[in-house]
């Protein structure tokens, strides 16, 4: 899953989350 969020700098942020079945 792939998620992208806006931190408090303003800076956008990508993180990679990897879920095991």
């Amino acid at each position: 899953m792939h998620v992208l969020y806006k931190n408090d700098s303003g800076f956008l942020i990508h993180i990679w989350c990897f879920s095991y079945k």
